[in-house]
């Protein structure tokens, strides 16, 4: 592990009150822990720590920072907390790094989104913002690469189209493929913090649709159509024209959807 200095603490002069009468917020001022946790995410999120290495033993740690064991284990805590590292115990015992996780991002928005009492038609909308965009997006930057990449999901949802199931986790793969294609980090992370629910919702419309009625050979058929259609125009070079098909698109499935499965918090399609 590179040395490196701690993070420099601005001192500020003075007690913080004045003769003005206006009132200054008090600096909190970090614990030691959180420093030196602050310190060790940095280097994970840069990359200088990767992902399955391990930490140095904890008597190098408390040498290179200058702290106490229980400091250090404080410090272990709090990133053990957001996933940044798993600690083993027993004789091969120690630390080992996590990069930061889609997954874990997702999981955690979807607890919040649920404590929030976000709704399914929530998530809808928030979908009719996003992925419009990010398909004009992929029109206007479309790349043989992406294109393959569309392709091959595609036909995923093809083999897949009997099978009710695998058809459902296809077809939010596309999507998903969609927002990859725009080659837009932070629409990519957006999508992917919301992917889970959507696919969950997929799931449960499926088996709802299953259980009574059997046509979910008809519906995924009538999606696939429309992802072929898709994939067809985004070949036209016609931003427009994708953007304002993949929009119609969600709008109609948005309304198979809720038909089948209404307006439920997400805590009940979650669990």
């Amino acid at each position: 592990m590179k040395s490196e200095e701690f993070p420099p603490i601005q001192s500020t002069a003075g007690d913080g009150s004045s003769n003005s009468g206006i009132r200054r917020p008090r600096i909190q001022v970090p614990k030691i822990a959180e420093i030196v946790a602050a310190n060790l995410r940095a280097q994970i999120i840069r990359g200088d720590l990767r992902e399955g290495d391990a930490l140095p033993p904890e008597a190098d740690l408390i040498m290179h920072f200058g702290v106490s064991r229980p400091t250090l284990r404080e410090a272990f805590r709090i990133l053990e907390m957001e996933s940044l590292i798993t600690i083993r115990r027993g004789s091969r015992g120690g630390a080992e790094i996590h990069r930061p996780s889609l997954a874990v991002s997702a999981q955690y928005t979807g607890h919040l989104l649920q404590a929030m009492g976000a709704t399914l038609k929530d998530v809808h909308v928030a979908r009719t913002i996003i992925e419009p965009a990010a398909a004009r997006i992929a029109a206007e930057t479309a790349t043989p690469e992406s294109l393959d990449r569309l392709r091959r999901a595609l036909e995923n949802e093809r083999a897949t189209i009997t099978d009710p199931d695998r058809f459902a986790h296809a077809a939010v793969a596309f999507h998903e493929e969609v927002i990859r294609c725009a080659n837009n980090t932070t629409l990519s992370v957006l999508w992917g913090m919301l992917s889970h629910i959507v696919d969950a919702h997929h799931s449960a419309v499926v088996a709802d649709v299953r259980s009574s009625s059997g046509r979910h050979h008809l519906e995924n058929r009538q999606g696939f159509r429309s992802h072929s259609k898709f994939l067809e125009l985004l070949q036209r070079n016609d931003p427009g024209a994708v953007e304002d098909f993949w929009r119609k698109h969600l709008e109609d499935a948005g309304a198979f959807m809720f038909k089948r499965l209404g307006n439920e918090a997400l805590l009940d399609v979650l669990g």
